[in-house]
């Protein structure tokens, strides 16, 4: 290898740093994936308590799951544009299978799906079901298994690399770093993205089984409000909350990371999932009079500040061409916020909607993320990315 870099050291001067950025990019994946199996770990020792749980606090009532079922559409994020009809599951497996595992498998697959099966959180059978629907009829569950950290991860391994150097030119060498580079910053990224919003998951079940904890020591028993409580409040809004964080979150974190070790970066290419915003966003205040008719579940409400109820008559809103912004509440106080679009002729054209935060306070841009950040009370907000608004 070092023969081969002293023959020219002028011409191809960078291909020493490209190397040097290809280990450190693959090092970071490997870090993130050992990461992604630890938090496989906290989530499968949480599914099974809380599956226990569930078990134990119907026993314990002489109730028996197997006599109820509830539909997965209900954590409404996991149906999918697929013609698949909805599946019904036990209310044991509700929580986990529907709101955790569902989940994590759009989130994280294949990887996923591997460590679920072998775990034995997941059978077959639903992995297969699972993966059609998220994936389509030409993903099988075989390949998403086969796939763990398979050749799919990486473009080049370290062994072939190390073979390239004996026979192949300097530049051929440093277009295959530079691709290679490529590749493996938009991974980076991916699995970056992957790991939190699986943290988020994580937290939902955690939230879960300390509720089942709560009613096991009251010996409540298991009803169909308690059930729809806990969708409702941590199943749900995690989902929506996972959902809401963006690509572009994941490669902020990472460009911080990098400037902190002073990683060379001249070939890194920003990973994106979408397309550069089509339309330019103004932020801006009208009064509340100017609202169009609002579906019957949302509210239009303001306050003054993040930390008092004041409610104010002046509105923010984003503005864009002939189209105007409105975040609105919901009737029911639940925490989240729908973003509602208007056209000049006051027609709903598009609705969002966005768990983190209610009752908004202003609209805040934020240029490095490209994003609109939306706060509400007690500072709580959430984020949409600028491509994300302008899809109509």
């Amino acid at each position: 290898m070092k023969e081969l870099d002293d023959d020219m050291p002028n011409l191809f001067s960078n291909n020493h740093k490209r190397k040097a950025r290809w280990i450190e990019l693959y090092t970071d994946i490997e870090s993130l994936l050992h990461q992604m199996k630890e938090k496989h770990e906290l989530f499968k020792g949480l599914s099974h308590e809380i599956h226990d749980k569930l078990t134990l606090v119907y026993t314990d009532h002489d109730i028996y799951p197997e006599t109820k079922a509830h539909e997965i559409c209900k954590v409404p994020e996991l149906k999918h544009d697929s013609a698949m009809s909805c599946e019904t599951l036990r209310i044991s497996n509700l929580l986990v299978s529907a709101a955790a595992v569902m989940a994590s498998i759009q989130f994280l697959a294949p990887e996923v799906t591997a460590l679920l099966i072998r775990s034995e959180i997941l059978d077959s059978e639903m992995a297969d079901m699972t993966a059609v629907s998220v994936f389509g009829g030409e993903i099988s569950v075989g390949l998403a298994a086969g796939t763990l950290i398979a050749s799919a991860v990486v473009s080049l391994a370290a062994a072939g690399i190390r073979t390239a150097l004996k026979g192949v030119e300097q530049m051929v060498l440093g277009n295959k770093l530079r691709r290679s580079i490529h590749h493996l910053n938009q991974v980076r990224a991916m699995k970056l993205l992957a790991l939190n919003r699986l943290d988020i998951i994580i937290r939902s079940m955690t939230y879960i089984k300390y509720e089942l904890d709560q009613m096991q020591d009251r010996g409540d028993a298991v009803t169909e409000t308690a059930v729809q409580h806990m969708i409702r409040n941590f199943a749900e809004p995690a989902v929506l909350k996972a959902n809401s964080i963006q690509l572009s979150d994941a490669v902020h974190q990472l460009n911080q990371a990098d400037q902190s070790r002073a990683s060379w970066t001249e070939d890194d290419i920003i990973p994106t999932a979408s397309p550069e915003p089509q339309r330019a966003f103004h932020i801006e205040q009208v009064p509340i009079q100017s609202l169009p008719s609002i579906p019957a579940d949302l509210k239009a409400l303001s306050l003054s500040s993040p930390d008092t109820y004041e409610l104010k008559d002046i509105y923010p809103v984003l503005r864009s061409n002939s189209y105007t912004y409105w975040p609105l509440s919901y009737a029911d106080h639940r925490m989240g916020m729908a973003i509602v679009v208007y056209d000049s002729d006051g027609n709903l054209i598009k609705r969002w909607d966005k768990f983190g935060a209610r009752y908004i306070v202003d609209i805040m841009a934020n240029p490095t993320n490209q994003a609109m950040i939306f706060r509400g009370e007690s500072n709580h907000y959430f984020s949409m990315s600028w491509s994300e608004l302008g899809v109509m």
